[in-house]
């Protein structure tokens, strides 16, 4: 419509409309809330050391860790390919919160040979960032060991990738 058709229908043009302004959020604060608009500082998040989540060979439940997965897993890994989850006892849960939410996240992984009894073994080892329920368990005692989850072909590379950690207490 052109704007004899709305005057005629008495509309009138938005610049005759009178407009109030309406108070900002900062405006309606009193003089000493004016810390309350800046921002609240992020908690740095705790990083770990490096630490072994797996060897090559047999594991105590009758699985075996290929050398191989361990150097693909290794030079593979990113968080920003796929972010490895750290869950309780290989249990993921669709819900957040609770026992079986996330525990935090893998963020680095690197290879290295370690003597375990007078053997050469290729060691995977992990930077983990863990979230304050694994920090908390871990400083009680409890679910101190780890388990890896292996893709053993990811995403169609025919390499094997870190898609997990599991937390346990054996």
């Amino acid at each position: 419509p052109n704007s004899a058709t709305c005057r005629a229908a008495g509309y009138r043009p938005a610049s005759l409309l009178a407009v109030r302004a309406l108070p900002t959020m900062a405006s309606t604060l009193p003089a000493n809330a004016a810390n309350a608009l800046r921002p609240i500082p992020m908690k740095k998040k705790f990083r770990s050391k490096w630490t072994r989540i797996a060897v090559e060979g047999a594991t105590t439940d009758g699985r075996q860790i290929d050398r191989n997965w361990i150097e693909d897993m290794a030079a593979q890994y990113s968080p920003n390919t796929y972010g490895a989850r750290i869950n309780c006892e290989h249990i993921k849960s669709s819900w957040p919160g609770g026992e079986f939410g996330s525990y935090g996240d893998v963020m680095a992984l690197k290879a290295e040979e370690v003597e375990i009894n007078g053997t050469k073994k290729l060691a995977l080892f992990a930077q983990l960032e863990p979230n304050d329920a694994l920090l908390a368990l871990n400083k009680a005692g409890q679910k101190v060991y780890t388990s890896i989850e292996v893709q053993p072909k990811f995403a169609d590379t025919g390499k094997a990738y870190l898609v997990g950690l599991a937390i346990t207490d054996t």
